[in-house]
Formats: C-alpha cells, sequence, structure tokens
C-alpha cells in the first residue's frame, strides 16, 4: 500500500483495487508537505508545515503523536539510516537542513542560509545528502560542517528526487516548462 499526504490528510490507497480511505485529517492544519514510512511498517512521520511540525502517526489507528514542534516551515524528510533521526528541511526565511532526534524531537542545524529548500534524499552511505533548491540541488556532507556545493543548476522546478544506487547520480523530477537539459 502506498501512503500521499493531500490537504492535511494521510490517504491509504490500496495498489491492487485503488481503493481509497483517510487515515488521519486534521482540519485545524493548512498543509501536510511530506511522509516516510518508519521501520517496522507500523507508523509514518508526516512534515506539517503549517503547525510547523513533524507528527508520527499509527497506521493501524490513525492516531497522532507530536515528535517534533516549532520547526520553521518544515517541507522534506528524510528518516536517516538507523531509524533514531531523520532529516529535515525548512523553508522560507529559515533556509535550514536539520537532523531531528525521533524519540525526545530535539533537532540540530547540519546547514543554513539555504534559501528555500524543498525535498531531500539522503545518499546510500549516509554521509552526505542533496536537497532541491530553487532551481539548483545541492550537495551537503552530514559528517561535517563543509558549506553546501551546488550540483546541478537550471532546473526549472524541482519536486522530488532520488539518489541512486551507488550515490553518484540522482533523478528528479522537473515540473518546469523549461527546455530539456541535454
Amino acid at each position: 500500500m502506498l501512503f500521499r499526504s493531500v490537504t492535511s490528510s494521510v490517504i491509504r490507497v490500496n495498489l491492487a483495487t485503488g481503493v481509497q480511505s483517510i487515515l488521519e485529517t486534521d482540519g485545524n492544519v493548512p498543509r501536510d508537505n511530506d511522509i516516510a514510512i518508519e521501520s517496522g511498517g507500523g507508523t509514518a512521520l508526516v512534515v506539517q508545515s503549517g503547525a510547523s511540525r513533524i507528527i508520527r502517526i499509527n497506521l493501524a489507528t490513525g492516531a497522532m503523536i507530536p515528535i517534533s514542534t516549532g520547526l520553521a516551515s518544515p517541507v522534506g524528510l528524510q528518516i536517516e539510516a538507523g531509524g533514531t533521526t531523520a532529516l529535515v528541511t525548512e523553508s522560507g526565511s529559515s533556509g535550514r537542513l536539520i537532523r531531528v532526534n525521533l524519540t525526545t524531537g530535539a533537532f540540530t542545524v547540519l546547514a543554513s542560509a539555504l534559501g528555500s529548500p524543498s525535498t531531500l534524499s539522503i545518499n546510500t552511505s549516509g554521509n552526505t545528502c542533496a536537497v532541491a533548491e530553487g532551481n539548483r540541488l545541492l550537495k551537503i556532507a552530514l559528517t561535517s560542517q563543509l558549506a553546501p556545493t551546488s550540483i546541478a543548476q537550471a532546473i526549472e522546478s524541482p519536486t522530488g528526487f532520488a539518489v541512486e544506487s551507488g550515490g553518484s547520480t540522482a533523478l528528479f523530477l522537473d515540473c518546469g516548462p523549461g527546455p530539456i537539459p541535454s
């Protein structure tokens, strides 16, 4: 089954039948931005930009538990390999990449002044991640305080991407009207 987040609802879609059911709806929150299923498959994390928080949803009951609050417009989410932390992008004036402890909710800033970052992907070794920001992709070291480096530019509107196995290439979704890169 696949889960998607739309207008503050998490909707379960049965991939065999297409049947949809609402798992979670929070009418007080204007926008859910990203979702990741935790190891074991019993819970999922949802980034709620409108509420400036990350929640954990029990996929059997729909019960929601806040994990981290007071975030600055969180938009992108990736759970790290160990399952105890997640990387989150914050857009708007903060423009940061943060690491969130999924037990305590505490977070540390890994990179700042990123503009308006959106989606992100961790490479297979777990030592770097790529962050979509504006019309470019940034590479950010997760094990040091090195400044982010631009790895691709002139991408019209990156809305999603994933680093391929081996970590030397990535696939991205470009939703802009511009020319196809050669």
